[in-house]
């Protein structure tokens, strides 16, 4: 498990496949532990964490069906992958595809078209770990972070291995507003790293 095996395809969900890939680079035993194969009726199942407390959920059965480019319509890509690009193989591993169509199903009403409508990491990052995600956003007026962050802690988030993605938010007419998003999953119990905190710094919209 890596983060070089999600590859994003045709649809905006970007807020989930960064967050998977930020948990395949620091936490890959999570995504390990979500796929299921029911070995008797030989169907796979996928573990999110959903509701107040938090309690697992297992989405499925999941096929191995997915959405592909119409041949003859879709110059030069004709039957491959329209969404979750499966990489690596053979053969091509599907556990990023396999997590996208199963978050779909559980929390964007089990549409693809509803999941390419966005949403947020920290929200993902929480249905995925099951543990507490954390964001922060840059004010569109004065540019500041708040709840304030540092890029020192960013480097501390780094090294106690908690994964942590950035976005930016797109203006009501078009471009790119100054907002910029930094979700980060508070350590595993046991490991003796602290939640995340906040300090104070600028930041911009790339």
């Amino acid at each position: 498990v890596s983060g070089n095996d999600v590859h994003q395809g045709g649809l905006g969900d970007c807020f989930l496949l960064s967050s998977l890939a930020a948990i395949a680079n620091k936490q890959p035993d999570v995504l390990r532990k979500m796929i299921k194969q029911n070995k008797e009726t030989k169907s796979t199942w996928v573990n999110f964490f959903d509701g107040t407390p938090l309690k697992p959920v297992f989405v499925g059965p999941v096929d191995n069906l997915f959405p592909v480019y119409k041949k003859g319509v879709t110059q030069g890509v004709g039957g491959q992958p329209a969404f979750t690009k499966p990489v690596g193989g053979p053969p091509p591993l599907l556990w990023p595809a396999i997590i996208e169509k199963a978050y779909a199903v559980k929390f964007k009403g089990n549409s693809y078209g509803v999941l390419n409508m966005g949403g947020y990491s920290d929200d993902a990052m929480t249905h995925i770990t099951g543990r507490p995600s954390h964001s922060y956003w840059a004010d569109p007026e004065d540019h500041l972070i708040k709840p304030a962050v540092e890029f020192k802690d960013l480097a501390n988030w780094d090294t106690n291995a908690q994964p942590i993605t950035v976005g930016t938010k797109n203006a009501p007419g078009g471009g790119c507003m100054a907002s910029v998003q930094w979700a980060s999953v508070d350590p595993p119990p046991g490991t003796g790293a602290a939640p995340a905190q906040g300090a104070t710094t600028d930041s911009v919209c790339t």
